[in-house]
C-alpha cells in the first residue's frame, strides 16, 4: 500500500476509547497462501537531523508512539498480530532508516553525511 489513509476506534466500549486517524506511507504485505504472515510498515520523515545526524535518537523518540498506533492499526486492518509488523522510520534528510522497536537505536554510519550538509 502507499498513501493510504485509515480512522479506527480503539478500545470501543471503554472510558479510554479513542479514535486513531493517519496515514500510511508505505506498507509491505508478504502473504502465503494468500494470507498475510508479516509486513514492514515505513513512514518517511522529514526531519533534519544535523550534519552528522547528531538528532537521530531524539527524532526516533519523538515518533516512537506515532509509530506503535499505526502498528495496532496495521494490525487490526489485516489480521495480524503486532509482533508480525516490522515498523521503520525513514529519514529522507540523511538517508537513513530505523526501526521503531522498544530498544531499539538507530544506527549511523559516520561515512554517510546528511543530505541537508552536503
Amino acid at each position: 500500500w502507499r498513501e493510504r489513509r485509515f480512522a479506527l476506534v480503539l478500545e470501543a466500549g471503554t472510558p479510554a476509547a479513542r479514535l486513531l486517524v493517519g496515514a500510511f506511507d508505505r506498507v509491505v504485505l508478504v502473504r502465503e497462501q494468500g494470507r498475510p504472515v508479516r509486513a514492514e510498515l515505513v513512514d518517511f520523515k522529514t526531519d533534519r537531523l544535523g550534519p552528522e545526524g547528531e538528532r537521530a535518537q531524539a527524532a526516533v523518540e519523538h515518533h516512537r508512539r506515532q509509530m506503535e498506533g499505526y502498528r495496532h492499526a496495521l494490525a487490526r486492518l489485516t489480521g495480524l498480530d503486532p509482533a508480525a509488523i516490522r515498523a521503520r522510520l525513514f529519514f529522507l534528510d540523511c538517508d537513513l532508516a530505523v526501526d521503531t522497536e522498544p530498544g531499539s537505536v538507530p544506527t549511523f554510519a559516520p561515512a554517510i553525511a546528511c543530505w541537508r550538509a552536503r
